[in-house]
Parts: C-alpha cells; structure tokens; sequence
C-alpha cells in the first residue's frame, strides 16, 4: 500500500478510507496494532473491518482496500 501510494505521489497521510476483510475477525486487534505503526498522521483515516467466509484465494487471510486523496 506504502509502495503505490508513493508510486502515484502521495504518502500514507494521503489514504483517508482503509477497508480490511478478515477470514478471522479475532485477528483484528493484531491487524490494528499493525496498522497503528503505518498510519500515525494527525488525521487519521477511516477503518472498517469486515469478516468474510474466504478471499479470492484460500491461502489469502487478509485484504485490505485503500482510498488516497492525492491533491
């Protein structure tokens, strides 16, 4: 996510919406302390989590989709 935000320009201060999809949702408290070390801005951007039945592939366990406002 660093990688193509950077690509395009931006930073991570730049994402303001994150959606994440978990095979187990009793992993969020480790997928929020991760996230937590990533986004440190002033103004952080929204969060959702969602627990899904499975990802495109079974050996997937989390994917994560990012909006950036690049201006």
């Amino acid at each position: 996510m660093r990688a193509a935000v950077e690509e395009a320009g931006g930073s991570m201060d730049d994402i303001v919406s994150t959606t994440t999809y978990l095979t187990d949702v009793t992993q969020a408290p480790s997928i929020s302390a991760a996230r937590a070390r990533h986004f440190t801005g002033d103004v952080l951007s929204t969060h959702t989590v969602i627990g899904v039945a499975a990802l495109a592939r079974p050996q997937f366990l989390v994917e994560i989709s990012a909006i950036a406002h690049l201006g």
